[in-house]
C-alpha cells in the first residue's frame, strides 16, 4: 500500500500551477515512504490540464496520476473525487496556490502517524504565522475578514469550538476519508464543513495543526459575497441533513455505540410492570425508572428487589395522589388532592406558585418509600420531565446531594425542527434544570438521552432507524414505554400517546434486534453504563 496520497485539486492554475508542482515535487523526492501525488483537474477551460499531463510524462521516483473532471464537480467534488481514487494509507488535500508550504504537509502527516483519524491546518491558531505583502492587505480585509466571521458563525451553531473551517490543507487516514468523502453531497467551496461535522459527530480524533500561511495571491475562483450566501445556505442543509438522520456517525473502524434502554413508569399499573419485567428478562431494556405513589409501586418494588435490577428514581409530581398527605403540599395538588397536570404544574413554577418546602417534603416521602423497601435508585428523572422545571430542579439537585444519586436524566434531546416533538424538546431544553452545567457541583453524572421524539411513535421501524442514525455519542440512554395491555388497569388519566403493546412488540421482535446489529448499535444495562462512565467521565 502507498504510504502517502496528496491530493492537489485544481482550477484555472495556470498561471501558477508549474510552480506549484515544481514546490510540490522537490519535497516529495525528499521525503521518505511512498508517495502517489494525484492532481485533480476539475474541468478548467485554461491550459492547467496540459501543464498537469506534461508534469506527469515526467520522470519521477513516485507515481503521478492525473484526474480530469469530464464536468466542472465544484472544490467538494474535486476533492472527494481524490480522496476516494487515492490509494495511500494517508490522504492529504493541499489546495493548487501552495499558500502552505510542503514542511506543513509533513506536520499534518505527523499527526496522522501518531494515531489521529484527521489533522487539520488552523490559519486562527495561537502559533500560526502569516506573510503578507503590503499590497495585498486589502485582500486581508476581504478573504481573511470574510473568512473569520464565517467560521464566527460555524462555532456558534454547527460546529462549536471550530475556529477555522475552510483552510486548504487537510490529512486524512485511508479509513477516516473513505468513511467521511463517501457521504459528503456538498460540492463547492463549504465542502469542508461538511467533512468536519462528519468528523466532530462520528467522535474521529481530529488534530488541528499551526501552520505558515502565505498570502501570494488572490484566488480568481472566489467571489466573496455570493461565495458566503452559498456557504450560509450549505449549513443549513448540513444541519437539517444531520437532524434528519441522513448520515452514518458510526465508523466501521470505531466500537458500536451503545444505548441504556431506559422503561419509563414501572409501577404506574400491573400491566405495565409485566411488560417492563418481560424486557429486562430478555436482556433488552437495561433499566427501568420506578414511580412509587401507586397502588401497583409496591409490586415493582418487590420485582426489583428479587431480581436485582437496575431501577432509578421516576418521581412524580404530575399524576395520581402524593405519598405525603394533601394537606401538607397545597402548592402540589389541586382541591381533590390530585396533582396538577404537567401544564399546569409547569405554569404555576414559572408564576412562582410552587413552594420548594412543598416539593422538598414530597419527594422526600417518595424516597423514603425506596429506603423501606431496601432499594438506592442509580439515576433519578421527574415523570414528564418535571425535575427540570423551575423551583423544583433547585430540590432535586440537594436531593441529589444528600442521597448521593450518581446520574441525573437530562431532556436536552439532541436534534431540529426536523424531528418530531420540536416544540416540547426546545421547551424543556431551554430550562436551567436541563442544562448539564446545573447539575455539575452535584458531582452527579449527565448523559446523552433521546426518546422524547419517539413517543408514540415506537412501534415504527423507521422513526427507530432515524433516531438510531442521529446518536453519535459512544454511551447514551433512549427512554421507552413497554407494557401489556390488562383492560382493567387504573391508569389514572395518564396520556400517553401511544400503544405500550406494541412496543413492548416492537423491542422484542427479531426484526428490531436485527436492525440494532446492522446499524452497529449495542443495548447494554444501566451498570455497565454507570461503570464506564466513573471511570471515563469524558465518553
Amino acid at each position: 500500500m502507498t504510504d502517502v496520497s496528496l491530493i492537489v485539486p485544481i482550477y484555472s492554475a495556470e498561471a501558477f500551477l508549474q510552480e506549484s508542482l515544481d514546490e510540490i515535487d522537490a519535497h516529495i523526492q525528499q521525503a521518505p515512504g511512498t508517495w502517489e501525488l494525484l492532481l485533480v483537474v476539475d474541468a478548467s477551460r485554461d491550459g492547467s490540464t496540459e501543464i498537469c499531463q506534461q508534469f506527469a510524462a515526467q520522470s519521477h521516483p513516485y507515481e503521478v496520476r492525473v484526474l480530469v473532471n469530464d464536468q466542472n464537480l465544484g472544490k467538494g467534488g474535486t476533492v472527494k473525487r481524490g480522496m476516494l481514487e487515492a490509494k495511500g494509507k494517508y490522504r492529504i488535500f493541499i489546495d493548487c496556490d501552495m499558500a502552505y508550504p510542503m514542511t506543513d504537509v509533513d506536520k499534518i502527516l505527523h499527526a496522522l502517524q501518531n494515531g489521529s483519524d484527521m489533522a487539520v491546518a488552523n490559519r486562527a491558531h495561537p502559533d500560526s504565522i502569516y506573510a503578507i505583502h503590503p499590497k495585498d492587505f486589502h485582500y486581508l480585509y476581504t478573504r481573511h475578514l470574510s473568512s473569520r466571521i464565517y467560521n464566527m458563525v460555524i462555532s456558534r451553531t454547527l460546529l462549536r469550538g471550530w475556529s477555522d473551517t475552510q483552510a486548504g490543507l487537510k490529512g486524512f487516514s485511508a479509513q477516516a476519508a473513505e468513511f467521511i468523502f463517501s457521504q459528503t453531497r456538498l460540492t463547492g467551496f463549504s465542502f469542508d464543513i461538511e467533512v468536519l461535522y462528519l468528523a466532530d459527530r462520528s467522535q474521529l480524533k481530529v488534530t488541528e495543526i499551526p501552520i505558515y500561511f502565505r498570502y501570494a495571491r488572490e484566488p480568481s475562483t472566489m467571489d466573496f459575497i455570493r461565495d458566503a450566501m452559498r456557504m450560509l445556505r450549505d449549513i443549513w442543509r448540513v444541519y437539517s441533513s444531520g437532524t434528519k438522520g441522513e448520515y452514518n456517525f458510526n465508523p466501521p473502524f470505531h466500537p458500536p455505540r451503545r444505548i441504556v434502554l431506559n422503561a419509563d413508569d414501572f409501577g404506574l399499573s400491573h400491566g405495565i410492570n409485566e411488560g417492563i419485567a418481560t424486557a429486562m428478562e430478555r436482556g433488552i431494556v437495561g433499566s427501568t425508572s420506578l414511580m412509587v405513589n401507586f397502588a401497583d409501586s409496591a409490586a415493582a418494588l418487590e420485582v426489583a428487589k428479587k431480581n436485582n435490577l437496575s431501577i432509578g428514581w421516576h418521581f412524580n409530581l404530575t399524576l395520581g395522589k402524593p405519598v405525603s398527605d394533601p394537606h401538607t403540599i397545597p402548592s402540589l395538588v389541586r382541591s381533590n388532592s390530585t396533582f396538577y397536570p404537567r401544564n399546569q404544574l409547569l405554569r404555576r413554577c414559572f408564576l412562582r406558585q410552587v413552594r420548594a418546602d412543598d416539593v422538598t417534603r414530597e419527594l422526600e416521602a417518595q424516597w423514603k418509600v425506596f429506603e423501606n423497601a431496601g432499594l438506592h435508585p442509580e439515576h433519578i428523572d421527574g415523570h414528564e420531565h418535571c425535575h427540570v422545571f423551575p423551583v423544583i430542579c433547585t430540590v432535586v439537585r440537594n436531593l441529589v446531594i444528600e442521597h448521593q444519586i450518581p446520574l441525573v436524566r437530562l431532556p436536552g434531546e439532541k436534534g431540529g425542527p426536523f424531528v418530531p416533538r420540536y416544540l416540547t424538546r426546545l421547551i424543556l431544553g431551554h430550562l436551567q434544570g436541563s442544562r448539564p452545567k446545573f447539575w455539575k457541583e452535584t458531582g452527579c453524572m449527565t448523559m446523552p438521552f433521546y426518546g422524547i421524539s419517539l413517543v408514540g411513535r415506537v412501534d415504527n421501524h423507521d422513526e427507530w432507524r432515524h433516531l438510531l442514525a442521529r446518536i453519535a455519542d459512544p454511551i447514551s440512554m433512549v427512554m421507552v414505554h413497554p407494557g401489556i395491555e390488562h383492560p382493567g388497569d387504573d391508569m389514572y388519566g395518564d396520556t400517553f400517546p401511544g400503544s405500550r403493546q406494541a412496543e413492548l412488540d416492537m423491542i422484542l421482535s427479531s426484526e428490531w434486534r436485527q436492525m440494532l446489529e446492522e446499524m452497529r448499535v449495542e443495548p447494554i444495562s444501566f451498570k455497565e453504563c454507570l461503570k464506564e462512565l466513573q471511570a471515563n467521565p469524558s465518553v
